[in-house]
């Protein structure tokens, strides 16, 4: 459900609790009040109203700038205090425009008659670290909103990565203890939308409001405490510290299995052990090295579901490993573990690194989409 807050751009006063579907009303004569909403949030630490904390607001008349506040709740999204404050111009059919984004310290924003852009914007190395970006865009005049305030929609900016795996395979043991998204975009410049932000079917941000063509390709890594060992069921690789990855929209290029990371394209890699399992016994077949793990990498962008990362959008790839076609991956052309991934102490450095060519065979995937939205995308290894 969606909560609807009304925020008052003056001294607050709350006049009643936040839950689904009420409204807060804050009011003082005079004052712009914005009415903040966050589109639904499938990540445990995506930014909803009740932990939305603050925001910025960046106000525009004509080419003019008119204001630019900062508003910060309290009490689960039921209070909030702005500074400055603001109020409507006297002429009561002046339209003002708004631009708000959060969060607060998102730096390279500028709104002004040059341009309302996010420039070089860059998620964290560390996963656990990396932000929800949201942004919202509304128009209001005196006359039209000063009973009913300004209703600012936030909407997701960023594409929102989750990774699975699965094995059905009674004979063999996958253990996983981390994964990486390999040769995707660093950073990205965010242009605020023209249009009104609004949910619904046919209202979500355009992925040409990002530009990535300046942009260097990088890595991004997760680990688990302790290994995820596969079953049939598929299973999150997804630590609960950290969430999913928080990623640039953008075009996916497809690794195209050579042993070259820098330009072969996109892919996502396993920190993993596989053995084979014969009654009680288990023999280790990737890596050769006792007590290490070894990266298995599987391209990405191969599906009509991922060939591009939208905005707000959640990609759900599901690997799939030893099933009808799949087998163990692939050799990672860059086994490597990059900034923010954990250190390589448990990484095996001793077997060939012939990326590209098959472990066993390769793995197979889906990818699911929603609108948060998660897009499922299934690979077989």
């Amino acid at each position: 459900m969606k909560r609807k807050c009304i925020l008052g751009l003056a001294g607050l006063m709350v006049l009643g609790a936040c839950t689904n579907d009420e409204v807060i009303d804050v009011k003082q004569t005079g004052s712009i009040d914005l009415r903040p909403l966050i589109e639904n949030s499938t990540r445990a630490t995506a930014t909803t109203v009740a932990n939305l904390g603050s925001f910025k607001v960046d106000v525009l008349k004509g080419t003019e700038t008119y204001g630019a506040m900062t508003v910060t709740g309290s009490d689960n999204g039921t209070k909030w205090t702005t500074s400055p404050l603001t109020y409507w111009p006297s002429n009561a059919s002046q339209q003002l425009d708004f631009y708000a984004y959060a969060p607060t310290t998102t730096t390279g924003v500028t709104i002004d008659n040059t341009g309302k852009k996010i420039t070089s914007y860059t998620p964290s190395t560390t996963v656990a670290d990396q932000k929800d970006l949201v942004i919202a865009y509304n128009t209001g005049t005196k006359t039209a909103n000063e009973a009913s305030g300004v209703p600012l929609l936030f909407k997701h900016a960023l594409s929102q990565i989750e990774v699975k795996a699965k094995c059905a395979n009674a004979n063999m043991k996958v253990e996983i203890i981390g994964v990486k998204v390999v040769s995707v975009a660093k950073d990205g410049t965010f242009t605020f939308p023209t249009a009104t932000t609004q949910s619904g079917t046919g209202h979500e941000l355009a992925l040409g409001l990002w530009n990535t063509a300046s942009s260097q390709k990088t890595a991004y890594m997760v680990r688990n405490s302790a290994p995820v060992e596969l079953t049939k069921t598929a299973q999150s690789l997804m630590p609960s510290t950290s969430g999913t990855f928080m990623l640039i929209p953008q075009a996916i290029t497809p690794w195209n299995k050579q042993n070259n990371a820098t330009t072969a394209g996109s892919y996502i890699s396993v920190l993993c052990r596989i053995s084979n399992v014969s009654g009680d016994n288990e023999t280790l077949i990737f890596p050769t090295t006792a007590g290490k793990y070894g990266f298995s990498a599987v391209a990405i962008g191969t599906t009509d579901n991922d060939k591009t990362w939208e905005p707000g959008k959640k990609y759900i790839y599901t690997l799939e490993f030893f099933g009808t076609d799949s087998g163990g991956g692939r050799f990672d052309p860059d086994p490597t573990v990059p900034d923010g991934g954990g250190g390589d102490t448990d990484v095996d450095t001793t077997d060939p690194k012939d990326g590209g060519k098959e472990i066993l065979k390769p793995i197979t995937f889906t990818v699911d989409v929603e609108d948060w939205t998660e897009m499922p995308v299934d690979l077989n290894m």
